[in-house]
C-alpha cells in the first residue's frame, strides 16, 4: 500500500529549525535558524499551491515555540508571548489571535515549559514546578473542584519525585523520574494516561523495565516510552491502531521489541505514529496506525 502525498510546497527563504502546528487555530509556525518567527494560516487545496509566510514578532529574537492543541507560548530572549484560544484558561491572558505578552510568565525564571491540549506545566531554575490551564480530570494534578486555573499554581507534589522529563498530552500528563519510573495523571481509557478510570494525582504506571525516554504530544491521547534495553512500549488511546497493536487495547502494552532498531525520535499524530529509526546510511521511518503505511526516506 502506498501513502498519498499530502505535502504542500512552502515558500520560506530561510532554513527552519522548528515547525509547530496549532491545529485549533489552523496556524503553522516556522522558527528559522536566525531566530525569526513566521506564520501561515493558509490551507492549500492541492499540492501545487504554495504556502506563504508572514513574519511574527519582528523585533524579537525568538528562542522556541511551545505548541498546545489550541494555543501557543512563544519564548523570546527577553519575554514570553502567547496566542490562541483561552476558553478554559489555557492562556493566562485571555483569547489573543496575535502574540501578546504573558506577563505572568515573565516573573519566573523558567528552565523548561510543556504545553498540553489545554494545560501547561513549567519548571523554574529553582527546581519548582508550576501549572495553569484546564484541570479537568486532574491533568494538572490539583486537589481542587475548579477546572480552570488561570494563574500559575505551584505543584509541590512534583518536586518530590526527582523528575527528569515531563510531557503533556491532550488530556493528561506523563513524567519520567531519574530512576526510570513513569508517572501519569489525567483522563484515562482513550484519553491518554494509561488507566481506564483516569488518575487525578501522579500514579506509577508499571513497566517490566526501567524507562529512559517518554513521548507525548499536545494533540494526542497516546504515548510511548523506551526502556533501558531499547524495548518500546505504548499506552493510551489505540482507537486507530496508533500503538501498533490490537484495536481493543487501551492500556500498557509492548509495541515493538528491541530488534526494531534504535529509535531516533517518535512523531505522534492524533491517528497514527511515525517512528524514526537510526539506520545507515538512511533514517527509516515506520508509520503505525491509520492504514499501517511503512516507507523509507534517504
Amino acid at each position: 500500500m502506498t501513502m498519498a502525498n499530502y505535502t504542500h510546497k512552502t515558500v520560506l527563504a530561510r532554513k527552519a529549525t522548528q515547525i509547530v502546528y496549532a491545529s485549533h487555530q489552523n496556524t503553522l509556525l516556522a522558527l528559522t535558524e536566525d531566530n525569526n518567527l513566521f506564520q501561515s494560516r493558509e490551507t492549500p487545496h492541492n499540492i501545487e499551491e504554495n504556502i506563504t509566510w508572514e513574519p511574527v514578532l519582528e523585533k524579537e529574537t525568538v528562542i522556541k515555540v511551545h505548541g498546545g492543541y489550541c494555543f501557543c507560548i512563544i519564548q523570546t530572549s527577553t519575554d514570553w508571548y502567547g496566542f490562541g484560544d483561552s476558553s478554559v484558561s489555557q492562556l493566562p491572558i485571555g483569547d489573543y489571535y496575535t502574540p501578546a505578552p504573558v506577563r505572568t510568565l515573565s516573573s519566573f525564571s523558567i528552565e523548561s515549559i510543556h504545553c498540553g491540549g489545554y494545560h501547561t506545566i513549567f519548571k523554574t531554575t529553582k527546581g519548582e514546578y508550576w501549572g495553569f490551564g484546564f484541570n479537568s480530570a486532574g491533568r494538572l494534578g490539583l486537589k481542587t473542584d475548579s477546572d480552570d486555573q488561570r494563574e500559575p499554581v505551584r505543584l509541590k507534589f512534583l518536586e518530590k519525585l526527582n523528575i527528569v522529563t515531563i510531557t503533556c498530552g491532550r488530556w493528561h500528563t506523563v513524567a519520567l523520574t531519574a530512576d526510570g519510573i513513569v508517572y501519569t495523571w489525567g483522563a484515562g481509557d482513550n484519553d491518554g494516561c494509561g488507566f481506564r478510570d483516569g488518575r487525578k494525582k501522579p500514579t506509577i504506571l508499571k513497566f517490566p523495565e526501567k524507562m529512559v525516554r517518554i513521548f507525548s504530544d499536545s494533540k494526542c491521547c497516546h504515548n510511548f516510552a523506551i526502556a533501558r534495553n531499547g524495548d518500546l512500549y505504548g499506552f493510551g488511546d489505540n482507537g486507530h491502531g496508533q500503538l501498533g497493536a490490537k484495536r481493543d487495547l487501551n492500556v500498557v502494552l509492548v509495541c515493538k521489541a528491541v530488534d526494531l532498531g534504535f529509535v531516533e525520535t517518535i512523531c505522534l499524530s492524533e491517528r497514527f505514529t511515525c517512528l524514526i529509526l537510526r539506520s545507515t546510511p538512511a533514517f527509516v521511518i515506520k508509520r503505525i496506525g491509520y492504514f499501517d503505511v511503512y516507507f523509507i526516506t534517504q
